[in-house]
């Protein structure tokens, strides 16, 4: 029988390791225990299992010691965890809405495990994202994070660095979320949605 494993461009991985090379920490430690070296990922053409991936981030953020690396690691002005298609093709677009379109279109070019979806209600625009990384797997919270982030960085170049979000809410269950609330116009950050 057959194993089936959702998979994640290994190029996702290198803004979080280069969090690791900016504290003076050697990067292929977070990388050793999977026979993986950072110079293989930078390319587009690697994919790995999505749960490998999870396992990289999490050893990541135990390496840097901290539980906000989803959000360090978006933040980034490295464009390597992204497709070059996406990249082109983010050029070709003079609003938001028609970008988030072609993202979810082209979200495949990420990874199979990237769901992207969107919906108007109310007069507002909600964009929700699922990744193939459950609750229980390792990096389950850091690919969330990463992910809601990155996101909120891509609609910034189209509406401007102080853009921000009325709200965010999060799949994952964090213990605490003020730190995420400075990210968001009402202050609100919900977890466990």
């Amino acid at each position: 029988m057959a194993n089936n494993y959702a998979l994640s461009r290994a190029s996702i991985a290198i803004p979080f390791l280069d969090l690791l090379d900016y504290q003076n920490t050697e990067p292929n430690l977070a990388l050793s225990p999977f026979d993986l070296d950072y110079k293989q990922l930078n390319t587009c053409e690697i994919y790995l299992p999505s749960y490998l991936m999870g396992g990289i981030l999490d050893t990541t953020a135990n390496l840097t010691g901290s539980n906000l690396i989803g959000v360090q690691a978006a933040e980034s002005t490295n464009n390597a965890a992204l497709h070059p298609t996406l990249i082109k093709r983010m050029g070709m677009h003079n609003s938001v809405v028609n970008f988030l379109v072609d993202l979810a279109q082209h979200s495949k070019l990420q990874g199979s495990h990237i769901n992207l979806t969107m919906s108007y209600v109310d007069g507002t625009l909600r964009v929700m994202h699922a990744s193939a990384l459950s609750s229980s797997q390792r990096g389950f919270v850091h690919s969330h994070v990463y992910t809601t982030f990155r996101l909120i960085k891509l609609i910034q170049n189209f509406l401007g660095q102080d853009w921000k979000p009325d709200y965010i809410s999060l799949a994952p269950r964090l213990k605490d979320t003020t730190a995420l609330a400075k990210y968001t116009k009402l202050g609100r950050v919900l977890s466990g949605m």
